[in-house]
């Protein structure tokens, strides 16, 4: 008896292991750094978009009712088309570089998270996300992150508001997207 309790919190051990593993490797790279702005000490006077309200009650009342088995819901997509094209405010730098600022909020959310189609971050590019304030900082990320299909999703990140920041020095060629 000793023994099967034994190999099956060894198979435990080692399943868990692997998980972490593969969360290791598929993980998003992300490259030591500072944002701009907040090296530069710049007042952020960033394009604002405020998403629709989400109705929480309704969500959980229909997660009240779903089949079982259907996984948990953990948050709300909204359907939108912003890029650095579109949105945001595009500034030269003092260096010569350019630097662009979105803010996002999606009012009383507990965290944000960001998709990104046609993602794509030039050599010497560097992308952040980060809360009002710089309490809470992801990135950077680089032409590390790109990818043959220019998918990119980013962590969550605390609070109702997020920032995405992206600065790229005079000297570098290509184009953010």
């Amino acid at each position: 008896m000793k023994d099967k309790r034994y190999i099956g919190q060894f198979m435990i051990r080692q399943i868990a292991g692997i998980l972490i593993l593969i969360q290791i490797i598929l993980s998003q790279q992300v490259q030591e750094g500072t944002p701009y702005s907040q090296l530069n000490g710049l007042d952020n006077t960033y394009h604002s978009i405020n998403l629709p309200l989400v109705d929480r009650e309704a969500m959980l009342e229909e997660d009240s009712v779903k089949p079982q088995g259907t996984p948990y819901r953990y948050g709300f997509k909204h359907e939108v088309n912003y890029s650095p094209e579109n949105s945001g405010i595009w500034e030269e730098t003092t260096d010569g570089g350019l630097l662009w600022q979105i803010s996002f909020k999606s009012e009383d959310a507990f965290a944000l998270s960001f998709e990104y189609e046609k993602f794509h971050i030039p050599e010497g590019g560097q992308l952040y996300i980060y809360t009002p304030g710089y309490d809470m900082i992801i990135g950077a990320y680089t032409h590390l992150n790109n990818t043959e299909h220019r998918h990119f999703s980013s962590p969550l990140i605390k609070g109702d508001t997020a920032v995405i920041e992206y600065y790229q020095p005079a000297v570098i060629e290509g184009e953010f997207s």
